[in-house]
């Protein structure tokens, strides 16, 4: 295979020769290891792509924008977005990956102390340990304002955590998480909530999976008295507030989104190809509707991923906008592709084999869209009070 027979895209002139030679080599490697990704796809259950990860770590392409010290490839933003997409061409799901590396890691890389960086980064950048991310709670969602798992400070270095989170995902198969909690009760709502690296393999924290509909398993993570110390604080002791927001705008770039909508819209085009849609003429009318969106949707996520790279940072108004727009085209686009499936047609196909359960689990995908991160209706808020009223 050469270079110019590589999976590319009309959207390469977004990238510079570097950038394509990166996206060359990662796409060689990925078909490499083709066997070992089926694997894992093929196993019953929600897939654990661990193995995959630390493949992929080995060759520092888990965390390319890290530093060459961290176990990264010095390179920009623009690098994690290339191997978020071809994860997404290659079937390696990216959940945990981008929980792990994008939220989590570069929170720790932007904000973490020297200690906290030499202690998980490289690690993380090698697959030999993961994140998931715990903020959720029975009454606080996308107000995590609202949380009150408390952490009680035993003033001897050392706090205790007790409390419950709800609907996180890949705790299961994460080593640590990041936990909010509440450490003073006396200031404001927005005050006293500090955010603490916490493990998850001990005996004080149970993890319990919660039965729902979702493609990937929602879990609850209880804490009975963890004692963590103040050196695993992300910042300092009562400022959380301002780590979460800048935790969040790294959850809404739209990559995440963009990555799921890539999948659909390759999905609908192997359908074409098979014939297995009620309306062919509908069907090709779709995707190249769909196709100029993912155009849009792409030029849209990457020069957020280049601001981040030159300003380090994000307007909330245009972390909410990536988040709302692909969020509710996502949503938009699975419902209009399931309409022009010819399910009697793709179900007796031999080599059909497995893409009805990819639209199923598609399907069952569409509420957490417009709701996981910080609803819709949240991000209108959020572009409202930014552009409209300053306007």
């Amino acid at each position: 295979m050469g270079k110019n027979d590589f999976n590319s895209s009309n959207l390469d002139f977004i990238f510079d020769a570097s950038d394509l030679d990166f996206k060359y080599d990662l796409c060689t490697f990925l078909q490499s290891i083709t066997t070992e990704i089926k694997q894992i796809n093929a196993n019953v259950g929600e897939p654990d792509f661990r193995q995959i990860y630390r493949l992929i770590g080995t060759k520092g392409y888990l965390a390319p924008s890290w530093p060459t010290k961290y176990g990264g490839l010095s390179r920009s933003m623009v690098a994690m977005g290339i191997v978020s997409e071809e994860m997404a061409h290659h079937n390696v799901g990216d959940t945990l990956q981008v929980l792990s590396i994008f939220f989590a890691g570069n929170l720790i890389l932007k904000m973490g102390s020297t200690t906290q960086k030499q202690k998980y980064l490289g690690s993380l950048a090698k697959g030999d340990i993961f994140m998931s991310i715990l903020y959720s709670e029975k009454y606080a969602g996308s107000d995590l304002a609202a949380l009150e798992m408390q952490a009680i400070d035993l003033n001897n270095g050392y706090y205790e955590l007790s409390g419950t989170k709800i609907y996180n995902v890949k705790s299961l198969q994460a080593d640590y998480a990041l936990c909010a909690t509440r450490t003073n009760k006396t200031l404001s709502k927005y005050e006293g909530i500090t955010l603490f690296i916490v493990p998850l393999q001990v005996s004080q924290v149970k993890i319990c999976k919660i039965p729902s509909l979702m493609n990937e398993l929602f879990c609850e993570v209880k804490f009975d008295k963890l004692k963590v110390h103040e050196s695993e604080i992300i910042g300092k002791a009562n400022e959380g507030w301002y780590m979460l927001n800048n935790a969040l705008y790294l959850e809404r770039t739209g990559l995440d989104l963009l990555v799921k909508f890539i999948r659909w819209v390759e999905l609908l085009n192997t359908i074409i190809c098979l014939g297995c849609c009620v309306s062919e003429n509908k069907a090709i009318n779709l995707y190249n509707y769909l196709n100029f969106k993912l155009i849009n949707a792409k030029y849209y996520v990457y020069n957020i991923l280049k601001t981040l790279d030159e300003v380090d940072t994000l307007a909330e108004s245009t972390a909410a906008t990536a988040k709302y727009y692909l969020g509710e085209l996502s949503s938009i686009a699975i419902k209009e592709i399931i309409k022009l499936v010819n399910w009697r047609k793709i179900n007796n196909i031999r080599e059909a084999d497995g893409y009805s359960k990819n639209l199923e689990l598609a399907l069952r995908e569409i509420p957490s869209l417009t709701l996981a991160a910080g609803t819709s209706e949240i991000m209108l808020e959020s572009i409202a009070k930014n552009e409209l009223y300053l306007n």
